[in-house]
């Protein structure tokens, strides 16, 4: 293997693929950041819409094939990007598999556990490296939530309540930039998307496990639409059953700008807050209040210590399985196909149903 990692990117179907005037996205996007890694070198492109990719690339500044088979054939590509459709990511996962290619692939792997289990099979089978982007497990903030739980700050935990969304189908916020989806966009069906704000906005769905150490017994959710925009929901509700508590509470949406992340602990001898704001950094907050302080304490996360790109990098150069992000990756296609089988039967249910 060449000092940089060569990889090939995989479709630019996704919203944030790269800064895009289409859907008003003033990110880098995904592909910028790995274009900006040190240890990365994009070597070629390729997307089923030709059209689509040609532009995507000369925006990038790289180059372009419209021929998949001629990129995965290819010696100099070590390994691949895949941010195409969700419901197509173990098409395009397990053909990169069959050709030894490396696979840094966009959450979720699969909107089913069965699919999941099928590309997570074919890597192990051709011997190689797949990470999913779970972005949020490695940034300072989550990993301190998790501790200050873990080490008994807050007491015997009560309940948690994460909140995610933005305005990607009811109103463009120049404040924070995420985009607005025009009409047609693929993520706006659920023929493309799996569904609609809860698969793609999932932060929530691996961040809870994450947080409390464990998976939940049952799941049981609604949905709807602000916007009725395509076929798909714009907002989400789901409560997951742990044994013995606590109250387990998600929220997910494309219907509220700014793009906001809110995050409540309670225990039986504390509070765990934090508040990320996109458009208004001011009242941002991290903090904990615990046994008998009457106000909250400022929380310092420390600095971040990687990236799931790194985590990827570093799995490929060392020849390791990277076991934990796959676990993760396994129980998050199989909570999110727990919700929209509760999203529909609006009944609770349990994950050993999912196989």
């Amino acid at each position: 293997m060449s000092e940089k990692i060569r990889v090939a990117l995989l479709s630019f179907w996704h919203s944030h693929a790269i800064r895009s005037d289409e859907v008003r996205f003033k990110g880098k996007g995904i592909y910028g950041e790995v274009k900006d890694h040190p240890e990365v070198e994009i070597v070629t492109s390729w997307d089923d819409d030709a059209t689509r990719g040609r532009k995507g690339a000369d925006e990038l500044g790289v180059p372009f094939d419209p021929d998949l088979e001629s990129v995965l054939s290819r010696e100099d590509v070590d390994g691949v990007v895949i941010i195409n459709e969700t419901t197509r990511h173990a098409e395009l996962a397990i053909a990169a598999a069959r050709h030894k290619k490396h696979i840094y692939i966009t959450k979720v792997l699969s909107p089913t556990f069965s699919e999941a289990q099928e590309v997570i099979r074919a890597c192990d089978d051709a011997g190689i490296v797949i990470v999913t982007m779970l972005s949020r497990l490695s940034m300072p903030w989550a990993q301190k939530i998790r501790d200050l739980i873990a080490d008994g700050t807050i007491g015997k935990l009560i309940s948690l309540r994460i909140w995610h969304a933005h305005g990607l189908a009811t109103k463009y916020s120049e404040a924070d930039g995420a985009g607005y989806l025009p009409d047609g966009h693929g993520f706006l069906t659920e023929r493309d998307g799996g569904g609609g704000a809860y698969v793609d906005m999932c932060h929530p769905q691996y961040l809870a496990p994450y947080l409390l150490g464990g998976a939940p017994d049952s799941v049981f959710g609604r949905k709807s639409s602000a916007s009725g925009r395509g076929d798909v929901e714009d907002n989400a509700v789901v409560l997951l059953d742990y044994p013995g508590g606590p109250y387990v509470i998600l929220e997910e949406g494309w219907a509220s700008a700014p793009q906001t992340t809110f995050v409540e602990v309670q225990g039986t001898d504390g509070t765990i807050l934090y508040v990320d704001d996109k458009a208004d950094p001011g009242r941002n907050v991290f903090g904990v209040r615990s046994g008998d302080a009457a106000t909250f304490s400022a929380v310092d996360p420390g600095p971040a210590t990687g990236t799931p790109l790194d985590e990827w990098i570093g799995h490929i150069r060392n020849g390791t399985r990277p076991d934990e992000n796959i676990e993760r990756t396994l129980l998050l296609s199989k909570m999110n196909e727990a919700a929209y089988r509760s999203f529909e039967s609006h009944v609770p249910v349990r994950l050993e149903a999912i196989s």
